[in-house]
């Protein structure tokens, strides 16, 4: 009984950590899409890489995202979920902090060297980004109950969804009051990037029901690649999913240098 209690009571703790660990984290995740409104500012208007390096940034996270298939059963083979979360979490702010260091002294005369600097810096990122998703969306499977995970994603949602506000009317302002100056830009990352490290440390106290969060793909992974073709209903929506993901990525992009331009 008193075992029951105490998994019941940390199930609530990492259920609140979970959402802590969103609100914290939703600014840097404006910051990881190069054609959000923030970064489309910082390289277009303000470093004006020209339309070739804004192009291979903003293709970047997608081209990277596609190469999981052959990353994630690598990886899984020396990682456990909860590892592979933390550690590529805490990778990637280490890049980005990195990157902010880079951006302050970056000179603005030179579209070429800019532009390819930011692809470097997000192929970098989104790589540590990618992994460390892939681990986390199975390591939330681990400590969510299933049975009130639609419901608790929802309501983290909208949690998640005040604070990417919160954030974006910040950026609003202190660009408008700033004048877009390379300070306004270093000032909003830093604030996303030190939001993320304290997102990172929150979860470190998540606690699941297997302490290393499980294995994010089993030994045979082309048998499961196998076994997943044979769902049609399932290939149907990663089709769907697929050829949206590819007109909103594309308009995306194009979004903010068009409201930026006019």
């Amino acid at each position: 009984m008193n075992e029951s209690v105490s998994e019941i009571s940390q199930s609530r703790i990492n259920l609140r950590t979970c959402t802590i660990d969103g609100i914290f984290a939703t600014p840097w995740a404006v910051l990881s899409i190069p054609g959000g409104f923030l970064m489309a500012g910082l390289l277009s208007a303000f470093f004006n890489i020209g339309p070739f390096w804004f192009g291979v940034v903003s293709a970047t996270p997608a081209l990277v995202n596609a190469m999981n298939i052959f990353m994630i059963p690598l990886a899984a083979k020396f990682m456990r979920v909860r590892d592979m979360t933390l550690c590529f979490s805490c990778i990637n702010v280490g890049l980005w902090m990195s990157g902010i260091v880079a951006i302050a002294f970056l000179p603005t005369g030179n579209p070429q060297n800019a532009g390819l600097f930011f692809a470097i810096l997000y192929c970098l990122t989104t790589l540590s980004l990618s992994l460390g998703a892939v681990g986390w969306g199975a390591w939330v499977g681990d400590f969510v109950p299933t049975e009130i995970r639609g419901r608790y994603m929802a309501t983290r949602n909208r949690y998640t969804n005040v604070s990417t506000l919160a954030f974006m009317l910040l950026s609003l302002w202190l660009l408008d009051f700033l004048n877009a100056s390379r300070t306004a830009y270093i000032i909003l990352i830093t604030v996303a990037v030190c939001a993320r490290l304290i997102s990172v440390l929150v979860q470190f106290r998540i606690q699941s029901p297997d302490p290393t969060g499980g294995a994010v793909a089993s030994a045979n992974w082309t048998r499961e690649i196998s076994a997943l073709l044979k769902e049609r209903p399932l290939m149907r929506f990663i089709a769907f999913g697929a050829v949206s993901g590819f007109f909103i990525g594309f308009a995306g992009a194009l979004c903010p240098l068009y409201a930026l331009q006019h």
